[in-house]
């Protein structure tokens, strides 16, 4: 329990005598019989919260009612004392008062607040605020009510011990998952958190802002970074570099790219990147990003001398298919190349211009000497790649001992330093990597997976056969056992295998025990509710036998009778939604799982959003399951939803279930709005169309191909908007649509 001192519980209580004074008519509940008239007291059900604020307690929230002359119904301003308060505050109050009554603004910022005695005495407060207005007037006497039973369920609350201070590693573990389910809200709390109990540096919080940039596709922003340039001179963490190269090649290179022009591609690359991008090219270090790897191939391209060797092996590491239109003219380039002969002033030449890439391919073939031993040491070092430090170290043990030991004496530090990267290889088996003793072991895992879960290809898994039952043997460990290596490791291996790869039949049993150790934590927030929907969507996706299926939803009922609640009957009908695009294989199973939805999210029906309302009467018509208490008029299926909406939409996604369910839910919403769907994976003469006619667009990119993408922005006009769906799914689209029109029209009644 927080308790302010006796000056700040004095300020308090003048903020709220200046919170109640004209325009608001409202009068504090002290004022007594100097209340000026027409006055309008404060609902007894709030005193309590208002006595303890005035007391100095920073606890509990607290909730204001403000309502001025010409105002037709009361606006409440919900006030807690932290960004996660106020996230936990949002969330209880549209289940204690239900979204069918009232309208939510869950910006947690004061600037909305017109008002200007309101906005100056909230900032003054430092509260993070929540406005609530009840979508019709006789709906105001119920949030007094409903905020006296909440406020009773507080005082009832036992008193909870000091939160356990969770590590820096625990904490990078929620943000990573987070990102996974694209939930930035808990992704910017975990960095807050970080900020707050381990202090993080400049350096850390610019690569953890690269991180949420990149995770969201938001590449212009990585760019536009005031400290990117500075940060390119710097040796960066894998991920960091890899996220900058996607930044740079989505920006800079995709459309060259899309037009299936590799000389153009070559050149776009010089004009716009080369010199930009300078630092990043000494050497890719233990990056497998496709980005950087095509980048560097490049660059290597482009060279008035292209070494053939480097780039075959780059034109190998990116796979197959990987400049998309352009990949057969990169191949044409590359395999026009011929293989000059290695000499050791070339390589010195390259090492001059701080291209280590080109110098490790002249320097590798040539015979063992100790300045090619030094050359070769030095190049691995500013390459940073452990896996080539551990190679030339292999080969000096190999040597003759007159040249290793001239080495020894002439480059000692330089050696060291690379014994010191080549340590950084992690063991073979995974079960003694997840027993990482020291910090700098674990991160070196770490980092070594998510160069992997980069690379978005299962490849690895052909060459490791056995690496899939270590795989889930790993899981099935964590799910029982605390591991801070696993803690880390889950999240990355998640986005690699789900978030990142199609489903594979022979990973079914590694998605199963995804669902398992999210189901034994025993915690269901709406990030960890996520991971179980895209888990359990990647799962029947792939081909599950019906009793895998079976299991799979048995489990599903088990997570959301754990769970339930409005959040999580909302999750259950978006998943119930994708469980019905793919194949059934077990129809009383999903009848089962049907049953246990349709009858809570009826149960909650006055506490779902109207977006979660439509989906449950659509589904249920679909599956012939008779609601209980089916409604007939719009105006009492939606009473919050009074907006007018008459622009054209373009919904764009391959995911072809959701944008046609998503189509039909906001025709029954905005009956005067115009909504077109299209799935096509390439620039058709359709898609620009769609495209260049719609007011917004509305693009899922979680599940769209790149050429669409360029397609659509080529096509659109200057004041069509482009509007991004975080996530995937249905609702994520509707109420991506519905957001921008409450924004619109909140803009329009200024």
């Amino acid at each position: 329990m927080v308790r302010a001192d006796d000056q700040e519980a004095a300020e308090r209580a003048a903020l709220l005598r200046r919170f109640f004074t004209v325009p608001n008519l409202y009068v504090h509940p002290g004022a007594g019989a100097t209340a000026p008239a027409p006055a309008l007291a404060v609902p007894q059900a709030l005193h309590d919260a208002l006595r303890r604020f005035l007391s100095g307690y920073g606890d509990r929230p607290l909730l204001l009612p403000y309502r001025s002359a010409g105002d037709d119904r009361i606006c409440w301003y919900a006030c807690a004392h932290d960004d996660t308060a106020c996230r936990a505050l949002r969330a209880e109050l549209e289940a204690f008062i239900g979204p069918s009554f009232a309208e939510f603004d869950d910006s947690g910022d004061t600037a909305w607040a017109t008002p200007d005695v309101v906005r100056e005495v909230l900032m003054s407060a430092g509260l993070r605020v929540v406005r609530l207005r009840c979508s019709k007037p006789e709906f105001d006497e119920r949030v007094p009510s409903r905020w006296k039973t909440y406020w009773q369920l507080l005082e009832r609350q036992p008193k909870r011990v000091e939160l356990e201070v969770r590590s820096f590693a625990q904490l990078r573990s929620v943000f990573d998952e987070a990102l996974v389910a694209r939930n930035e809200p808990d992704a910017l709390a975990a960095v807050a958190a970080l900020r707050d109990v381990h202090g993080l540096s400049g350096e850390n919080r610019v690569f953890l802002d690269i991180r949420l940039a990149a995770a969201f596709g938001r590449w212009e922003q990585i760019l536009a970074h005031p400290r990117l340039v500075e940060l390119m001179q710097l040796r960066l963490p894998p991920e960091t570099y890899g996220d900058i190269w996607d930044a740079l090649y989505e920006v800079h290179l995709r459309p060259f790219e899309n037009s299936g022009s590799a000389p153009h591609l070559v050149q776009a690359f010089v004009d716009e990147v080369q010199a930009l991008a300078g630092p990043l090219l000494k050497g890719r270090g233990r990056s497998r990003r496709p980005a950087a790897l095509k980048s560097l191939l490049l660059d290597a391209l482009a060279q008035a001398a292209p070494q053939a060797a480097l780039c075959r092996e780059l034109l190998e590491a990116v796979g197959p298919h990987a400049f998309g239109p352009a990949t057969s003219g990169i191949e044409a380039m590359v395999a026009a190349l011929e293989t000059p002969s290695s000499d050791f002033e070339s390589a010195l030449d390259e090492m001059d211009q701080e291209r280590y890439e080109q110098a490790w391919v002249l320097l590798w073939p040539l015979p063992d000497d100790a300045r090619v031993f030094a050359a070769l040491l030095r190049c691995a070092k500013e390459i940073a790649d452990p896996v080539r430090g551990g190679d030339v170290l292999a080969r000096l043990n190999a040597t003759s001992a007159d040249i290793a030991e001239a080495v020894g004496q002439t480059r000692a530090r330089l050696l060291r330093d690379v014994e010191q990267l080549a340590r950084e290889v992690p063991p073979a088996k995974l079960q003694v990597q997840v027993e990482a003793v020291t910090e700098q072991q674990a991160a070196d895992i770490v980092a070594y997976w998510r160069e992997i879960a980069g690379a978005s290809s299962t490849a690895i898994l052909d060459m490791r056969p056995g690496l899939t039952d270590e795989l889930q043997a790993a899981l099935e460990t964590h799910a029982l056992e605390e591991s801070p290596v696993l803690d880390a490791l889950f999240p990355v291996w998640f986005e690699w295998l789900v978030g990142k790869c199609a489903p594979e039949s022979r990973l079914i049993e590694l998605y199963q025990a995804f669902i398992e150790t999210l189901f034994l934590r025993d915690r269901f927030g709406e990030t960890e509710l996520e991971l179980v929907r895209l888990a359990a969507l990647h799962l029947v996706g792939a081909s599950p036998t019906p009793t895998q299926y079976q299991r799979l939803l048995d489990r599903l009922i088990d997570v959301f009778n754990v769970a339930r609640s409005p959040v999580a009957a909302r999750w259950g009908l978006e998943l119930t939604d994708g469980l019905l695009a793919v194949p059934c294989r077990s129809e009383e199973a999903l009848t089962r799982w049907r049953g246990v939805i349709f009858d809570a999210a009826e149960e909650m029906r006055s506490r779902l959003g109207p977006v979660q309302r439509s989906l449950l009467r659509i589904l249920a018509a679909e599956c012939g399951y008779e609601l209980a208490s089916p409604t007939g008029s719009m105006e009492v299926e939606f009473p919050a939803l009074a907006i007018e909406m008459v622009k054209r939409v373009l919904i764009y996604s391959l995911d072809k279930h959701a944008t046609e369910r998503a189509a039909m839910t906001l025709r029954e919403l905005f009956p005067q709005g115009r909504f077109e769907t299209n799935d096509d994976e390439a620039c058709t003469t359709r898609l620009k169309s769609s495209a260049s006619m719609a007011d917004w667009v509305v693009f899922v990119s979680n599940v769209a191909t790149h050429q669409a993408f360029f397609c659509i922005k080529a096509a659109m006009r200057d004041q069509t908007e482009l509007l991004q769906v975080q996530g995937s799914g249905t609702t994520r689209i509707i109420e991506c649509v519905m957001n921008k029109t409450q924004q619109v029209s909140a803009q329009s009644s200024r």
